[in-house]
């Protein structure tokens, strides 16, 4: 179990690093959040369509609920029973479960829950419940107040390879994976659990409360879905080592539970036949919308399909031509998504 981060001085407010405030950019410390604007804008969280150009915002963050309270009166009365239970200023809760919105988005969380909890709301207030639960025993709302080492962080990044760059065709941002590149045995000795755990929730924090809702002010209606792009390429032994696992296990365990309905589309490439085996076994334990959500490519270059090239980051840039990506050992290269969240939780 990750260790609760330590309790903040005062509770009365998050001052400079209310990230509330930060990414609508109001901050209280005007320096900072100019500088977070010149991060986010020079690309990292820039609204673009397929061709580069910025989008219009013209849609409102509420305008695609609406849409869905007049189509349907059943799922309309489920949405204000979430909403003034947990997602109104007037709820008892609201102080926490504003963390739970994308962009101030109240509607972002309530129809979150019910979708994942197929609009049962009991089931939905459930899902709320236990994530607040974790949240406060935790103190996730103040996790990125405690950033890891140095040292730890560039090993994990050395060591997983990842990053979030560029947008698909359909204008959702994406999460590039080498899934069979990650290295966990680099990181016995310097790197636990505890601290993997942490990491993964300090960046889906900082995506949630940040990144995410940088995007959906750039493109005008709220974002709170990736494309996730997963290259198996190296895929074997090490992939199914018991560290591997036990890693995969409870990043996994900690996004279905509290940041569920994450993923807009998932494609994988380089998939070797022990893969595409095991995936056949066990997709049948998964919801039809979620196994729906895969695609599997039969060649690395039909990703421009759904990725323009001028989205796909260099070091993935090999795949469009279908030649292994390449990550030298020496060479150590952040996003710009990376550089924005050290800077944030510097600040």
């Amino acid at each position: 179990m990750m260790s609760a981060c330590p309790p903040p001085p005062s509770v009365s407010g998050a001052g400079d690093r209310d990230p509330h405030r930060f990414a609508a950019g109001i901050s209280r410390s005007p320096s900072s959040c100019a500088q977070q604007r010149k991060t986010f804008h020079n690309g990292a969280a820039t609204g673009i369509d397929s061709k580069g150009k910025r989008l219009a915002t013209t849609t409102t963050a509420r305008d695609s609920h609406v849409l869905i309270l007049d189509a349907d009166p059943s799922k309309a009365a489920a949405l204000k029973v979430v909403m003034d239970r947990y997602f109104s200023v007037k709820s008892d809760v609201w102080s926490r479960s504003r963390y739970l919105c994308v962009a101030d988005d109240p509607l972002d969380g309530a129809r979150r829950a019910l979708e994942y909890a197929r609009w049962s709301v009991d089931e939905a207030c459930s899902l709320i419940e236990a994530n607040l639960s974790w949240r406060a025993k935790e103190n996730i709302d103040e996790i990125l107040k405690y950033p890891l080492s140095r040292d730890c962080v560039r090993a994990i990044r050395r060591a997983f390879k990842d990053e979030f760059s560029g947008f698909d065709v359909d204008g959702y941002p994406v999460y590039w994976c080498p899934a069979g590149r990650i290295d966990i045995a680099s990181l016995k000795d310097v790197v636990g659990l505890e601290d993997l755990v942490k990491y993964h929730v300090q960046t889906m924090e900082f995506n949630q409360q940040v990144y995410l809702r940088q995007i959906s002010f750039e493109k005008g209606q709220t974002i709170h879905r990736f494309t996730c792009m997963v290259d198996l390429q190296g895929f074997g032994p090490r992939s199914l080592s018991k560290a591997f696992r036990e890693t995969m296990s409870a990043i996994s365990t900690i996004d279905r539970d509290y940041y569920y309905d994450n993923f807009y589309r998932v494609i994988i490439v380089n998939a070797p036949l022990v893969f595409r085996l095991f995936w056949k076994t066990t997709s049948a334990l998964y919801r039809a919308e979620t196994k729906a959500k895969f695609i599997f490519l039969d060649k690395p270059s039909d990703l421009e399909r759904y990725i323009h090239e001028d989205q796909v980051p260099a070091r993935f840039a090999p795949l469009l031509h279908d030649q292994p990506c390449v990550f030298p050992e020496d060479v150590f290269q952040l996003s710009k998504h990376a550089l924005a969240m050290d800077t944030y939780m510097k600040e």
